[in-house]
């Protein structure tokens, strides 16, 4: 089976625990994603996928998205990207599978 495939159903697989359990399929995914990718696309392709993951889950519930919240939390992600950015940026290659051990 082609790896887009394999990567496709297994996103689709963690992005449905995410939405019945309500966590964890994110954690899964990072933890896969090693298997099949560079440690240069991980962060990346996780990142996509979680957006795409969560983005259409919220669009499915959009009249009870609670706006008064958005501000807050771009600021705390216009931070983290920030801070991580540059962590990630400086970190050799050869570490960033520890980093995502540690975080799990």
């Amino acid at each position: 089976m082609h790896i887009d495939y394999v990567l496709g159903i297994i996103s689709f697989i963690t992005s449905v625990i995410a939405g019945v359990i309500g966590f964890g399929g994110g954690m899964l995914l990072i933890a896969v994603l090693p298997a099949f990718l560079s440690p240069s696309l991980i962060i990346p392709i996780h990142g996509i996928t979680q957006l795409a993951s969560n983005g259409s889950r919220m669009m499915f519930s959009l009249k009870y998205v609670q706006w008064s919240l958005l501000p807050k939390f771009l600021v705390g992600s216009l931070i983290g990207i920030l801070c991580f950015g540059f962590i990630l940026s400086t970190m050799p290659m050869h570490y960033v599978p520890i980093a995502i051990g540690i975080y799990i």
